[in-house]
């Protein structure tokens, strides 16, 4: 797998929506359901999908199908079959883009957890950014654990856009894939925020087949209340209302008091003797020159005598 370098890939194929519908309506009828993220390819290397289907049942509950009914899935799967779909999507370390250019309208990585784009670009973590000749449509995160890749947050496609993305790159890999909890530290919407607290490892069935949660144990970054920018824990600026701001930030809204050395909006610091000074420290250590119309510390003003 090489970083920015345009692929395309083309699946093999497909049962159809309604196929779908029919084969969950045909089975669930009588069975437990299927899983939600069953991949409906007709081949896979496990094999065909009346055959993948019979087997999970078999071992998921200790049920065999009916030799009946499975054909009966092999007849709507074939009725139903549609050609494999080509995608074009790359693979990048540079999570530098505006907010929407891969599909990703409203994702908080742009916006309150956006510190999270720097914790994934210093923890190793890569992009896979899909393509519809030169513009961006989609995208989610991807992780090398060593033993198997972590897939999160997908975008831009109809549906299911993690699941999607998740196919499509374990068919790429040649690898498979499964469904699991996924969180940072215990949590799924710190600065590393996961969209529903879930995620997709792809591997070899040897790697995933115990897999059922992974947590990436990152050390969580703070970002600006204000620009989201990530804020190393020793340039933290604490405002008035007692959030974190980056310094550029924070000298837009704040400053403190020369005196008492409280932090103030700036709005309600006045500047008296050259210095910024709170309203508090003004009513008590200063006195406003009635012809000046300047604050001062002495009683008697130094510029006008008054």
């Amino acid at each position: 797998m090489q970083l920015n370098f345009r692929y395309t890939f083309q699946t093999t194929e497909q049962i159809s929506d309604a196929g779908v519908l029919a084969i969950l309506k045909l089975v669930q009828e009588h069975y437990p359901p299927m899983p939600s993220d069953w991949d409906w390819t007709w081949l896979t290397r496990d094999g065909k999908l009346p055959k993948r289907i019979a087997s999970h049942y078999f071992k998921a509950h200790s049920i065999k199908l009916p030799a009946e009914l499975v054909a009966q899935i092999g007849n709507i799967a074939r009725g139903n079959l549609v050609s494999g779909q080509t995608y074009s999507f790359d693979f990048t370390a540079e999570i530098d883009w505006e907010e929407g250019d891969f599909g990703d309208d409203g994702s908080c990585y742009w916006g309150d957890h956006s510190a999270a784009r720097d914790m994934l670009m210093d923890n190793g973590a890569i992009a896979i950014r899909f393509w519809e000749n030169d513009f961006g449509m989609g995208r989610a995160w991807l992780f090398d654990t060593g033993d198997f890749w972590v897939l999160w947050n997908g975008y831009g496609f109809d549906g299911d856009s993690t699941l999607t993305i998740a196919l499509v790159f374990s068919k790429f890999m040649n690898l498979t894939y499964k469904r699991i909890y996924l969180a940072n530290r215990h949590t799924t919407s710190g600065t590393l925020y996961i969209n529903g607290a879930r995620g997709y490892i792809i591997g070899t069935a040897q790697k995933i087949a115990d897999v059922t949660r992974y947590d990436f144990d990152w050390e969580d970054y703070h970002g600006c209340s204000n620009c989201g920018r990530a804020i190393n824990e020793d340039d933290e600026y604490y405002g008035a209302d007692g959030e974190v701001y980056c310094e550029r930030c924070y000298y837009d809204r704040f400053d403190s008091c020369y005196r008492c050395g409280e932090t103030h909006y700036i709005e309600d610091l006045t500047i008296a003797e050259d210095e910024l000074i709170c309203e508090y420290c003004l009513n008590h250590h200063y006195s406003l020159c009635q012809r000046c119309n300047e604050y001062h510390r002495a009683e008697i003003c130094p510029d006008c005598g008054k």
